[in-house]
């Protein structure tokens, strides 16, 4: 019969697993090289389907991690393991969203640590499932290793890897950047032309020679129905000088769609752009 510790080990493994993975995720597009120019599609489809992998393979990994790590144990049902490990975590976003109600209300706004309580609730819920729907089982473990899993784990990693080994070469020349965004941001272009009709960046630098994302700098940019959502910082070099241009709007080819925010810096100056310098108006359907 099995044992308190082993009921909490099993549950612990399954956790670590079912979080695990996803967090390993979440930190690699957080603070991974691809993550200097980020692109968000128009439905995120993609972003949930690697969460959703990462879960599924961390659970069924970490299900069994027990028995891999300590072969002695008693046989316990990985399926039912898995099963409170998922249950718990779909209560733990329930909790979860309750606090973060409860924090808005109260008024602590962003002051409230909401990836904090996320991991928080779903992890201990997850864990308190496991716990809960632990079952031993008389079965005896089988002797060959998940190869499969551990093939699928491969796989995975590998394939969340790829954007970080192509990313946004940072600490290369303004060339190499700007040919770099140029093939792989869709409405960088546009950008770039935008911004370089600006009067003001015109009267500082002069006769435009290279632009390029800066370096030091997180770029992002979200597909959507109306253009490209952008929030780029540009570095632009002219003959009388060079600069820094931050903008915040929606492109869609030469149309600025929508203009948040444009920041011009030169020589120690910070120049205010409030309004787009490219026609402010939505694009037209093409007629057929």
């Amino acid at each position: 019969m099995p044992n308190s510790n082993e009921r909490i080990l099993a549950a612990c493994g399954a956790t670590v697993g079912l979080m695990g993975l996803p967090a390993l995720c979440y930190v690699l597009a957080e603070l991974g090289p691809a993550a200097r120019i980020k692109c968000y599609s128009y439905l995120g489809l993609e972003i949930l389907a690697k969460y959703a992998a990462a879960a599924v393979l961390g659970l069924l990994l970490g299900a069994e991690a027990v028995h891999l790590l300590r072969p002695s144990v008693t046989r316990y049902r990985t399926g039912r393991l898995a099963g409170g490990a998922v249950l718990g975590a779909v209560v733990g976003l329930v909790v979860q969203a309750g606090l973060l109600r409860a924090g808005r209300a109260m008024g602590l706004g962003s002051s409230w640590p909401t990836d904090a309580v996320t991991l928080t609730c779903v992890g201990f819920f997850a864990w308190v499932g496991a716990v809960l729907f632990y079952k031993p089982s008389a079965a005896p473990w089988p002797r060959r290793l998940p190869w499969v899993r551990f093939a699928a784990l491969f796989v995975f990693l590998a394939i969340i890897s790829i954007p970080h080994l192509r990313a946004f070469p940072a600490h290369a020349s303004i060339a190499e950047r700007d040919a770099w965004a140029r093939r792989h941001v869709r409405e960088y272009a546009s950008l770039v032309r935008i911004v370089a009709s600006v009067p003001e960046v015109v009267a500082d630098v002069g006769r435009i020679t290279a632009v390029a994302p800066t370096s030091n700098d997180r770029h992002v940019y979200a597909r959507t129905m109306n253009g490209d959502e952008m929030r780029f910082a540009l570095d632009i070099v002219g003959g009388k000088g060079a600069g820094v241009f931050r903008a915040v709007c929606t492109v869609m080819g030469d149309v600025t769609v929508e203009w948040e925010e444009g920041r011009w810096i030169f020589g120690g100056k910070e120049t205010p752009i409030p309004a787009s310098p490219a026609p402010f108006r939505l694009p037209q359907p093409r007629g057929r």
